[in-house]
C-alpha cells in the first residue's frame, strides 16, 4: 500500500469583489446562447448545442429531482454519494501552488470543481483530494479549518464562474450563460454545504481556529445562497426580486420611499435585465461610508446581484438605473484566473475601454472616468433616453448625457440588439 508523505494546501481568495482591470478582450458581435429552465433542471445552451454539464472524471454527487416549491429545493441529494473514496490521479507534477490548471479537466462539471488538496506518495505519484473526498477521517492530517475551507473554496469557485471562459469568451454569450447555474453544479454545492456542516460539528469552541472557521462558514453560506438565488431566479416563475430594509436601518420611512421607487423602476425594464436582480435593500449611511471615499454615495451594487440604497436621502430613477447597469455589467463577467484578478466583462472590453478614453475622461474629480462607473452611467443614460425621452442632466447629473456621447449611444444600441433586448 502506498504511504502518504505530505499534504499540500492551495490558497484562494474568499472575497468576491470587483477585480482590477488588466487584460481586456474583444467585444462580441452576436448572441449564440440560450438556456432552458424546466422541471427537469437547467440546461445550458451554447452555439445551438446543449452543454454537457453532467459528465465528470472526478467523483460527483448524484441527485434526483422531486416536487418542491422552489427549483433549488427540487434537487434531492443521494446521501450515499455525498462522499467518495475514489481519488483523481494528477496529470502534472503538483506543488504548493497547485490550481485547477495542473489537472487535465475537460468537462463543464469538472471545471466547476475547485481542487485544493492532494497527496504525495512514496513512489512519487500524486492524487487529488476533491471536495467529495473530504471526510472527518481526514481530521488530523488536515485541520478542521482547512477541510471546511476546501468546501468553501469550491462554492466560491462556482460563484465566481471563472471556468466558463474555457467554453466561450464571447461577452454576449457569457451574459446568457451566467443566467443559469447548471443543476449538477448546484447539486455539488449542496453537497459542499452538507460536508462543511458535518466537519464544523466536530469543532470545539476552544479550538484556536474556531473563530476563523466560523467566518469561513459564514462566507460559505453567503456564497451558497447567492448561487441558489441565481439558480432559482433563472426560472421565470421564480424570478422575483426581494425588496426590504436592513435590520439596522435608521430612517425607515425614507428607506421605504427609495425602495418603492426601485419597484417602479424595475417595472419599466425587460425581463432579460430585471431577472438578474435578486434583492434591493434600504440601508443606513454606514454601509456606504467606505465605498468611494471623497464621493457622496447613495447606492451600490454587488456581484451577488443585490442593490443597496441609502436611507438618509431620496434617490432618483437615474441612480437606480445606474446601479442596475452595474449588475448588467457584472452578468458578463468571467474571471481568467483562480485568483479573480484578471477578468473580461462588458466594461472591460477593448471596445468599451476605447469609448471610455474618447468620451468619459474628465478632471481628477470626475467620478465616471473608470470603466465600471462610465459603463453604468452610459447604461443609465441610454435607458432613460429610450424609456423616458430625457437625458441624465434632467436628473441633475451634469456632463453625463448620452446625447453628447455618440460612441456610447452606438455601443448600447448595438449591444442591446446583439442581446436581443428591447426597451
Amino acid at each position: 500500500m502506498l504511504t502518504k508523505l505530505k499534504k499540500r494546501l492551495i490558497t484562494i481568495s474568499t472575497i468576491f469583489s470587483v477585480a482590477v482591470v488588466l487584460s481586456p478582450m474583444a467585444q462580441p458581435t452576436s448572441v449564440m446562447a440560450q438556456n432552458t429552465f424546466t422541471d427537469e433542471g437547467v440546461k445550458l445552451v451554447l452555439n445551438g448545442e446543449t452543454l454537457d454539464t453532467s459528465t465528470s472524471m472526478i467523483p460527483t454527487v448524484s441527485y434526483t429531482l422531486v416536487d418542491a416549491e422552489k427549483p433549488s429545493d427540487r434537487i434531492q441529494l443521494d446521501e450515499s454519494t455525498i462522499y467518495s473514496d475514489q481519488l483523481t490521479p494528477a496529470t502534472q507534477n503538483l506543488d504548493a501552488y497547485f490550481t485547477n490548471d495542473k489537472v487535465d479537466l475537460q468537462t463543464f462539471r469538472d471545471k466547476s470543481t475547485f481542487l485544493q488538496y492532494y497527496w504525495n506518495y512514496s513512489d512519487g505519484s500524486q492524487e487529488i483530494i476533491a471536495p467529495i473526498n473530504v471526510t472527518t477521517d481526514l481530521i488530523g492530517d488536515f485541520t478542521i479549518k482547512d477541510l471546511v475551507q476546501s468546501q468553501a473554496s469550491d462554492i466560491q469557485h462556482k460563484v465566481n464562474y471563472d471556468f466558463v471562459v474555457d467554453f466561450t469568451d464571447d461577452l454576449s454569450e457569457l451574459y446568457y450563460l451566467s443566467q443559469g447555474v447548471a443543476t449538477e453544479v448546484l447539486a455539488d454545492a449542496k453537497a459542499d454545504v452538507y460536508r462543511a456542516e458535518v466537519l464544523f460539528a466536530e469543532m470545539d469552541e476552544s479550538d484556536p481556529d474556531y473563530d476563523a472557521t466560523v467566518e469561513i462558514m459564514n462566507t460559505l453560506m453567503t456564497n451558497y445562497q447567492a448561487l441558489e438565488d441565481r439558480y432559482n431566479s433563472a426560472f421565470p416563475e421564480y424570478a422575483t426580486i426581494g425588496y426590504s430594509l436592513t435590520e439596522d436601518v435608521e430612517n425607515p420611512d425614507q428607506a421605504q420611499e427609495n425602495i418603492d421607487l426601485a419597484v417602479e423602476v424595475v417595472a419599466t425594464l425587460p425581463e432579460e435585465i430585471a431577472s438578474r436582480i435578486t434583492n434591493f435593500y434600504g440601508a443606513p449611511a454606514s454601509y456606504f461610508a467606505s465605498i468611494a471615499p471623497g464621493f457622496d454615495i447613495h447606492g451600490y451594487a454587488t456581484h451577488s446581484n443585490e442593490i443597496f440604497l441609502i436611507d438618509t436621502d431620496p434617490v432618483d430613477k437615474a441612480l437606480i438605473y445606474h446601479e442596475i447597469g452595474h449588475i448588467f455589467d457584472f452578468q458578463s463577467t468571467a474571471y481568467l484566473d483562480l485568483n479573480i484578478e484578471e477578468y473580461i466583462s462588458f466594461s472591460n472590453s477593448e471596445e468599451w475601454l476605447a469609448i471610455l478614453d474618447a468620451e468619459w475622461q474628465g478632471d481628477d474629480g470626475y467620478y465616471y472616468k473608470t470603466p465600471l462607473e462610465s459603463f453604468a452611467q452610459g447604461f443609465a443614460g441610454y435607458v432613460v433616453q429610450e424609456l423616458e425621452g430625457v437625458q441624465l442632466s434632467d436628473y441633475g447629473y451634469v456632463d453625463t448625457d448620452i446625447a453628447d456621447r455618440p460612441m456610447t449611444l452606438e455601443y448600447f444600441e448595438n449591444l442591446f440588439a446583439d442581446l436581443g433586448i428591447e426597451l
